[in-house]
């Protein structure tokens, strides 16, 4: 199980409610799992919090990780 807490997510024990927990898919190994939560939780971050990201604006991605091309996307 994963949980997103609010703080104290470096502890050794922490406490956040139900609706930010929810279970690894059988299929998907812990470090993949952590990696995928860690990730996502930045890069939604970085982009919808920090830089404003909103429908009809558009994100180039260049020399994303795991490739040499530039993607363009539009929300």
């Amino acid at each position: 199980m994963i949980a997103l807490p609010e703080r104290g997510a470096w502890s050794d024990y922490v406490v956040c409610r139900a609706e930010y927990c929810f279970n690894i898919p059988a299929e998907m190994n812990y470090h993949d799992a952590i990696a995928l939560t860690t990730n996502g939780i930045i890069a939604y971050t970085l982009l919808f919090e920090l830089g404003g990201l909103r429908p009809g604006k558009t994100v180039l991605m260049h020399s994303a990780p795991g490739g040499l091309v530039s993607i363009q996307y539009t929300f």
